[in-house]
């Protein structure tokens, strides 16, 4: 009799949902927590399925018959019906009861309410997923800037008195070219704070023979890339580095109508990238 009290007396002090069932899953008890949560009196319950506490009922991998009877489970986010009250999610474990010859007797169900971290979890991906707007948003909008000065700076080509002066604004508009560009690819991939180098290397690439070479220009420009993602305060001095090796090669490696190829290759070493470009 002590002893069945003290048991009683813990399993009342539980604040999560405790059920006692028989071997075919009928209740035969259930604490005090556990009718507060259900918003249910027991005597209602009694000799009722446990299964009917629950929203996937006997879908539930908690009451797969197919699994070996004795053991013991614990089956994430499941859904308790709250009578009148809005369902409460809930971590369930399912413990098994042997009589003296190691017989299945029963089972024990505990039932812990999980809806207020849920709900935390949820709001934490929203502004989650609220500050990865902004930072897209952010990145594409720094994109769009640094194209209005790229533009603005084109229209100065146009305008500049010299030969030397249009090549030094050529140069300039080439380099924010090559950084609004880390921020257009930052802008179109799911992480915004590493963008994949090899792919940025080849449209940097493209941007720059197609400024700096003629139609019947003889130079070819070939890569020889590994895939390197970079962080962005890694790419961008990369790219302006790329953008300077590169326009160098275009300007001063060939002479006029001479044949030739400028080769870019990127590879890694452990935690090491190395860049190299070859005229």
């Amino acid at each position: 009799t002590v002893s069945r009290d003290y048991v009683d007396s813990i399993i009342e002090s539980m604040a999560d949902l405790l059920v006692v069932t028989d071997r075919q899953y009928r209740i035969s008890r259930v604490n005090s927590a556990g009718l507060q949560m259900l918003d249910q009196q027991e005597e209602n319950l009694l000799g009722e399925p446990v299964q009917s506490l629950f929203e996937n009922g006997h879908q539930s991998n908690l009451f797969d018959d197919t699994r070996d009877k004795g053991a013991n489970m614990n089956v994430q986010d499941e859904t308790l019906k709250a009578g009148h009250r809005e369902d409460l999610s809930v971590n369930v474990s399912k413990g098994t009861l042997h009589d003296r010859q190691g017989n299945v007797d029963g089972y024990v169900i505990v039932a812990s309410d999980i809806s207020s971290e849920k709900e935390a979890q949820q709001k934490i991906k929203e502004s989650l997923k609220e500050k990865e707007v902004l930072l897209a948003e952010i990145h594409h909008r720094v994109k769009n800037n640094l194209a209005v000065i790229s533009g603005l700076l084109q229209m100065q080509i146009w305008e500049a008195d010299s030969e030397q002066a249009a090549s030094a604004l050529q140069e300039s508009e080439l380099r924010v070219r090559s950084i609004a560009l880390v921020h257009e690819k930052l802008y179109q991939t799911e992480n915004l704070s590493y963008i994949e180098f090899d792919k940025y290397i080849r449209d940097l690439l493209q941007a720059i023979s197609a400024t700096y070479l003629k139609e019947d220009s003889r130079i070819t420009v070939q890569t020889h890339l590994e895939e390197v993602v970079l962080n962005i305060n890694q790419a961008i001095p990369c790219s302006l580095l790329l953008n300077e090796l590169v326009i160098n090669c275009f300007e001063h490696a060939f002479a006029d109508g001479q044949e030739g190829t400028v080769t870019v290759t990127v590879e890694t070493s452990g935690r090491d990238v190395k860049m190299r470009v070859k005229d």
